[in-house]
């Protein structure tokens, strides 16, 4: 594998820079969404890992969509052709996966 040149990650950064500032938003994390991602946690039957479990609350609480290249966090957030569908906690819907 051959590795980048210091110009090349400096324009890579760049340019993953720019697609954050104009397909995304940033929103601020509660306290509330540490609490669930504790829940998630302590679910046996989820194999998650905290990072997961924070990214999930925070999409469950803002009822956002979620897009992952991984499967096992997708595997754990429950949606509509996921048989494990079943809130987590009080809150609404949990983050719904695209297809």
């Amino acid at each position: 594998m051959k590795l980048s040149t210091e110009a090349e990650s400096r324009s890579a950064f760049a340019n993953f820079d720019d697609w954050v500032r104009r397909k995304t938003t940033v929103v601020e994390m509660d306290h509330s969404n540490l609490i669930d991602a504790a829940a998630m946690l302590r679910r046996l039957d989820l194999t998650l890992r905290t990072p997961d479990a924070i990214h999930l609350a925070i999409a469950q609480r803002l009822g956002a969509e979620l897009a992952t290249f991984d499967q096992r966090m997708a595997d754990c957030a429950p949606h509509p052709g996921n048989p494990r569908r079943r809130p987590v906690t009080n809150a609404p819907a949990f983050a719904r996966l695209s297809p």
